[in-house]
């Protein structure tokens, strides 16, 4: 029941029980007080009734306190049953009076049960103790005839100071609880119109309690609903008033919060359609990269190809002109012995038959080695050729790199430096291959014009076998033509080792361009799987652009639940 009670009812009620109970306890001290109070004026009233009493006895009845054997007697007058005297004294002071002799009543206002006069009972043992023994007053509660009273008993002594009675004089309890109630209900009165008036204090500082509470719980209900728009207005600087200003600010703070999410939610929808129109285009061109990157890797495996063969065939115009160097070497010691043979002819002619025809068969043999040199520098002319096609190729393969690179921007600038060393090395084997291809074309022209000379000198020699009688007449022209055929040989011999030089020097470019093309093969391969990977991601990008501004439409949608402006 008490949930479901209003917080303006359980205050209310739970003031009203602290008035009621500190009504009640109130009530109850001021009755405790307000009975000692009167018992202790009771006790002095009691006090002072008595020694008036005994005043107005001494004054009325002259002489001294006696016992005789018919009972106690005041001067000349008979106490014990003098029940008159003692009704004036209790109307005179409002407290009971009893003549007692010795510890017995002789004379008392003090009724029995059945309205006798308590003549002839005890008094108190321990005011029997007290004022028949010890001969002092006694004041204070004493029980008389079961009942409490406040008492003040006072000694009677004879003219000798023996105590030999007690006056007493006091109230009891029943009139001290009479007087305490009927005191009790004016301050039950006065508590009642302290309560009745608290009440109504407390219901209105409830009510009004109750009003600004409400007004709070009207502006978070609204704020639950999601209108920020109601304003609570308390001035009180109380803990409510603190309340609501922490909501006004809690509100305000709400309202700059939904508002820039707001804001931060379209921004963010813009930016992600954005970015997914840009991760569609990045992935269309990535996805363009990757394809060129695969051709120009196709293209520098068939670079790779042609190079290791380009370098095969290299090897083998290394052995060629290696081998024409052994002949022009070969040549060179035949020329040189024949020119020997034509100085020791012109000492003996005599053997002239025998050495022209040593001559003949070494001319025979030179001019096999110049066809055979004819030969090979034919096939190392078209070995040329096919070297500085494949360096036109090179250059274009690199040429196509480049541009490809260019288009890939920063990620192709690593390939495009790669593009670039095979560019120039691949002119440097264009270049190479035309000096060998000139070199070869002189070689090819003294070839020709040994050729011829050995023509000559085969008919030379014919003939000198026909006229041995012009031998010595032309015995000094084949001295001089041998002379002739030597330099040349040994041209050609200079020219071959230079040949060979070159070819070896070509045949390292090769390799060096083959592993150019190998590492460009391998670069390419690489740069074709991180195209394959940047597309992936770009792809993942764009579908993570898409949750994006689906999200933030979701965000928008929860944000517009809000009212923030009235």
């Amino acid at each position: 029941m008490l949930r479901k009670m209003k917080l303006g009812s359980k205050i209310f009620l739970l003031f009203l029980l602290l008035l009621l109970m500190t009504a009640f306890t109130l009530s109850q001290m001021f009755l405790m007080i307000l009975k000692d109070g009167i018992r202790d004026e009771v006790a002095q009233n009691a006090v002072g009734a008595n020694a008036l009493a005994l005043k107005y006895l001494d004054a009325r009845f002259p002489g001294e306190w006696s016992v005789k054997a018919d009972g106690l007697y005041k001067g000349a007058l008979n106490m014990n049953g003098n029940n008159e005297i003692l009704d004036e004294i209790k109307a005179a002071t409002g407290n009971m009076a009893t003549l007692f002799q010795g510890n017995t009543r002789v004379a008392t206002t003090v009724l029995k049960e059945d309205g006798s006069r308590a003549v002839g009972t005890a008094v108190d043992p321990a005011v029997e103790e007290a004022v028949l023994k010890q001969g002092s007053a006694y004041q204070g509660a004493a029980a008389i005839l079961g009942k409490e009273y406040q008492t003040s008993y006072l000694p009677l002594k004879n003219g000798g100071g023996e105590t030999i009675g007690i006056l007493f004089a006091g109230t009891s309890e029943a009139t001290v609880l009479q007087h305490a109630n009927e005191a009790m209900k004016l301050v039950w009165i006065i508590l009642a119109g302290v309560l009745l008036i608290s009440l109504v204090a407390i219901f209105f500082f409830v009510w009004s309690l109750s009003r600004r509470i409400g007004r709070v719980k009207a502006s978070l209900e609204a704020a639950g609903q999601g209108d920020f728009t109601v304003e609570v207005a308390d001035r009180s600087q109380d803990e409510i008033g603190l309340l609501v200003n922490s909501f006004n600010r809690m509100r305000d703070g709400l309202i700059r919060l939904i508002q820039g999410a707001a804001s931060t939610a379209t921004q963010v929808a813009g930016t992600a359609e954005i970015l997914t129109v840009s991760a569609d285009e990045t992935s269309k061109a990535t996805e363009h990269i990757a394809m060129s990157i695969q051709d120009i890797s196709a293209g520098a495996d068939s670079q790779l190809s042609a190079t290791s063969e380009s370098g095969r065939l290299m090897q083998e115009i290394a052995a060629g002109m290696g081998t024409i160097g052994e002949d022009s070497r070969e040549a060179l010691e035949k020329t040189t012995a024949a020119g020997q043979l034509a100085g020791e002819g012109a000492q003996a002619v005599q053997r002239t038959v025998i050495q022209m025809t040593q001559i003949h068969g070494a001319v025979d043999q030179s001019d096999a080695a110049i066809r055979s040199l004819a030969r090979r520098s034919e096939q190392i002319e078209e070995m040329v050729r096919v070297i500085a096609g494949i360096a036109v190729q090179t250059n274009l393969l690199a040429l196509n790199a480049g541009i490809e690179a260019a288009r890939a921007g920063e990620a192709g600038r690593g390939f495009a430096v790669v593009a670039g060393e095979v560019k120039k090395l691949a002119e440097g084997s264009r270049t190479s291959a035309e000096k060998v291809a000139e070199l070869i074309g002189d070689i090819r022209t003294d070839i020709e014009r040994t050729v011829g000379s050995m023509v000559q000198v085969k008919d030379q020699v014919k003939g000198g076998m026909a006229a041995v009688e012009e031998t010595d007449r032309r015995f000094g022209e084949i001295v001089q033509a041998m002379k002739e055929v030597e330099m040349k040989v040994q041209e050609t011999a200079r020219i071959t080792a230079a040949i060979v030089e070159q070819v070896q020097e070509a045949e390292q470019t090769f390799g060096g361009l083959e592993e150019v093309a190998r590492s460009t093969s391998m670069n390419t391969q690489t740069v074709a799987a991180s195209s394959e990977e940047q597309l992936a991601s770009m792809e993942e990008v764009s579908a993570s652009s898409a949750d994006l501004a689906r999200l933030a439409d979701s965000l928008q949608e929860l944000l517009q639940q809000f009212k923030v402006k009235g």
